[in-house]
């Protein structure tokens, strides 16, 4: 892993003691291979700005990209990946549909700054979609369907996806995660390795709920 906290985390976590622990080496706790397929791994490798500057890890952020919708009529929605065609500035903001909620009433307008910069007049002409929480969440929905449908077995470690239960969304089986998603209706394995993005989807999804609040 290359994060600097996961790579050297003595040097981020002050006054810790350098130690290993022979029980977690024999339970692969140490093991990068497992790592780099953990959806809770992932979401620290990197982190992003919010359009106020503060940083978040990636796996906590929504992506944007502004669109054009007709003549000088703009729009900013959510996206799970970038466009690799087309000029689509993009800028990020948190994955949190109570936050977003929020941030709308306040006047949001996460206009990426490179294109504010760019052009004065662009903040005139830029809206943020109207239903901004329920295109991200049918555009996740709609992904982990698809995966869903075509998931893969597997041996290693993994987390259960179970049907929604309450107000919390992650449970601890021992080692093993459970995520409390609406996504689901039945409880389901997801071994990491063989599904990675599914996993870090599903992920995702239960955040941006952030039950009670969420749907």
């Amino acid at each position: 892993m290359k994060h600097p906290l996961l790579a050297n985390p003595v040097r981020w976590l002050r006054g810790a003691q350098k130690r290993h622990s022979a029980s977690l080496y024999d339970t692969s706790a140490y093991d990068t291979t497992t790592l780099a397929s953990s959806p809770f791994a992932q979401a620290l490798l990197a982190t992003r700005q919010d359009i106020l500057g503060k940083r978040f890890p990636i796996g906590n952020m929504i992506q944007m990209i502004v669109e054009k919708k007709g003549h000088n009529n703009y729009e900013i929605v959510p996206v799970l990946e970038k466009p690799t065609k087309g000029t689509h500035p993009g800028s990020y903001v948190m994955n949190r549909a109570l936050y977003i909620d929020f941030a709308q009433k306040r006047m949001f307008l996460p206009v990426p700054l490179k294109r504010r910069q760019r052009d004065l007049n662009i903040m005139n002409i830029t809206k943020v979609v109207a239903n901004f929480n329920d295109v991200h969440r049918e555009k996740l929905e709609g992904r982990i369907q698809i995966l869903m449908e075509n998931r893969k077995k597997g041996t290693g470690p993994g987390l259960w996806a179970v049907p929604k239960s309450g107000e919390t969304w992650l449970l601890w089986d021992g080692s093993i995660p459970q995520l409390h998603t609406s996504t689901v209706k039945e409880p389901v394995f997801l071994p990491y390795k063989e599904n990675t993005a599914l996993c870090l989807l599903v992920l995702k999804h239960a955040r941006f709920c952030d039950y009670p609040n969420g749907t």
